[in-house]
């Protein structure tokens, strides 16, 4: 699954049917969370600006520092628990801290009832894509990324508008 792809369970489908919502608490987020890729540490940025809580993976690439997996939980900071059915999805996004912007596609997880199942899968998905591709841009030495075009997938410099180098996926 590439990033910015939907799971079967999120994907809109041609008829309407009752999907069960999770209201989970903040406890119950961050087990999932936490257990979705063991061997890494979360931490909760507590300067994003909103309401939800935002997770950041600090050892996604732990050879780029200021690169890390962010996780809007959809987890009121008010009240510690999801906010509202059916009002928002988990959404998963590789942050550069650095210049404080995403860097790749938006991954996003309903928060039915699968929610911890799926979103476990898709951040195993998103770090086992990532350490296959992520280099060094021979331009200006920023990160360089998968990213999705009307052609495609290709690398991209994290650093653009200022630099657009792009390569082929091999």
């Amino acid at each position: 699954m590439g990033l910015g792809d939907l799971s079967p369970d999120d994907a809109p489908s041609g008829h309407e049917t009752k999907r069960k919502y999770s209201q989970p608490t903040k406890q119950e987020f961050e087990e999932c969370l936490f257990s979705a890729k063991e061997d890494v540490e979360w931490s909760i940025d507590m300067k994003a600006p909103g309401l939800e809580y935002v997770y950041d993976c600090h050892d996604f690439l732990p050879d780029h520092n200021g690169i890390v997996l962010r996780v809007y939980s959809t987890i009121d900071k008010r009240t510690g628990r999801a906010r509202s059915k059916d009002s928002d999805a988990i959404r998963l996004v590789v942050f550069n801290r650095h210049v404080m912007r995403p860097m790749g596609g938006r991954v996003k997880t309903l928060r039915i009832e699968t929610y911890c199942k799926n979103l476990t899968e898709k951040i195993q998905d998103i770090f086992e894509e990532y350490e296959q591709y992520v280099n060094e841009c021979p331009e200006c030495g920023r990160w360089m990324v998968i990213r999705e075009g009307k052609y495609g997938e290709f690398l991209g410099c994290t650093g653009y508008p200022d630099c657009d180098h792009t390569e082929e996926v091999e």
